[in-house]
């Protein structure tokens, strides 16, 4: 296959995998919902068609927030006229409006070779977000249901392909995201694409990094019954990201929303996959190490507690071993994304001297 076709197949993958994602988790949903009705099994103390209500709202909410991260990310809101500014925020209403409008310009202009630059940057940052805020909750949500089902009753009469399929593709989609920001980035600074190894290491990486913290949070909420306290611990990673990159752009004199998009995605990025200088990686890892720990402190009893126990972990291993071989694409494509987030330095005026 050559160059330019594997590339023009390229954004074709990228809408298949988020269009498959999103029916999959309906499909999971209403699954949640048939078993609901026909046996009033429950999960947690909650019936099963409220957790499919959960991922409905959590496919809804997420498609709002990245409506908006979007629309402030392409728009200057305030040349606006009035009448704009109200349909721009009326449309972020519409699922998904803003990621299926970037991955048909993606497809349309790849097919036409008429693709710029920052059309295929929109398409890596709607993509991204639409991995990361949206595919990332549901893994971790239905990580968590899923290990209820297998730790929690055993066999079922139940079938289980349904959730393991929805969890897996949420778990490719959020990686192929990932990956696809992160070549457009290397891209931006290089003009050329890495080498196909570096790239199938990248979205290798991804899947094994993404798939391990997202199960480990769901499994740890889910052998002590309580998914708020991964969740929050979560959260509180997310914000410490966010608050260090803040402080960076407050230290050089940016404002409080400068660039506020692009610190959300890199915070995200930080949070669930990849941080530079990799150290960072690495101890971000930790805390997620930490909830498998948990998990098994609480499960240890049945052989199947420890192969949950070590999925995850051996997983983000793999994924921070993978992330070694192919650091150089980070730092490039993380430079790119850092120079975008931080303002620049404030130039030092050198005090006139007078002979």
């Amino acid at each position: 296959m050559s160059t330019r076709l594997s590339w023009a197949l390229f954004p074709l993958l990228s809408t298949t995998l988020f269009l498959i994602d999103t029916i999959t988790s309906f499909c999971y949903a209403i699954y949640l919902f048939v078993y609901a009705d026909r046996y009033s099994v429950k999960a947690y103390e909650l019936p099963y068609n409220t957790w499919g209500a959960f991922i409905i709202v959590i496919t809804f909410v997420s498609s709002f927030i990245i409506n908006i991260i979007t629309v402030l990310d392409r728009y200057d809101l305030s040349t606006l006229g009035t009448k704009q500014r109200v349909q721009k925020v009326l449309l972020c209403f519409v699922p998904h409006l803003y990621v299926i409008k970037a991955c048909y310009r993606h497809m349309t202009g790849t097919l036409g070779d008429t693709l710029t630059l920052i059309e295929t940057e929109w398409a890596g940052f709607t993509r991204l977000l639409q991995g990361l805020s949206e595919s990332v909750p549901q893994l971790i949500l239905q990580g968590y249901l899923v290990s209820f089902e297998v730790l929690r009753k055993g066999s079922t009469e139940y079938p289980s392909w349904v959730p393991v399929v929805s969890l897996s593709v949420c778990i490719i989609n959020a990686a192929f995201g990932f990956t696809f920001y992160v070549v457009n980035k290397y891209y931006s600074q290089e003009m050329e694409k890495p080498l196909v190894w570096q790239r199938v290491c990248v979205a290798l990486a991804a899947i094994f990094l993404l798939g391990g913290r997202g199960l480990a949070v769901g499994l740890m909420g889910s052998s002590w019954d309580m998914l708020w306290l991964a969740l929050l611990g979560l959260v509180t990673i997310f914000l410490l990201v966010f608050v260090y990159w803040t402080a960076k752009v407050r230290g050089r004199r940016g404002g409080p929303f400068y660039n506020l998009n692009s610190r959300f995605a890199l915070s995200l990025m930080e949070t669930f996959a990849v941080a530079v200088p990799l150290k960072w990686t690495i101890i971000v890892t930790v805390p997620y190490l930490s909830l498998s720990v948990a998990f098994v402190v609480q499960r240890h009893q049945d052989p199947l507690d420890w192969v949950f126990f070590c999925v995850p972990v051996v997983a983000q291993i793999i994924g921070l071993l993978l992330v070694l071989v192919c650091r150089d694409v980070y730092r490039k494509a993380y430079s790119v994304l850092t120079f975008s987030v931080l303002p620049p330095k404030p130039e030092v005026i050198q005090p006139k001297t007078f002979d």
